[in-house]
């Protein structure tokens, strides 16, 4: 469980640490984010896709690229594990 100290549009800053925890704007915070849910990433031309595995089997994620890819790589991340939250409940 975490204890978060802040919450602003930058992000949540946890105690104990210093820096903002963003994965929606922070690449390296989406991958920890990825690499800590067990998920797979493919990145196309056109899409983002995720895998990753939950309770209730795997949850599959896709999204067209519109702007850039890592944003919507980002998004994706963030989409499936805000999902495996939602199955925590």
């Amino acid at each position: 469980h975490v204890k978060v100290a802040s919450n602003s549009g930058r992000g949540l800053k946890v105690h104990g640490n210093c820096n903002w925890w963003n994965p929606l704007a922070d690449d390296g915070d989406a991958l920890r984010l990825a690499a800590r849910l067990n998920m797979d990433i493919e990145i196309n031309e056109f899409f983002v896709i995720v895998y990753c595995p939950s309770e209730l089997g795997c949850i599959r994620i896709e999204l067209e690229i519109k702007e850039e890819k890592m944003k919507t790589a980002r998004l994706v991340i963030t989409m499936a594990a805000a999902e495996i939250g939602e199955e925590m409940k």
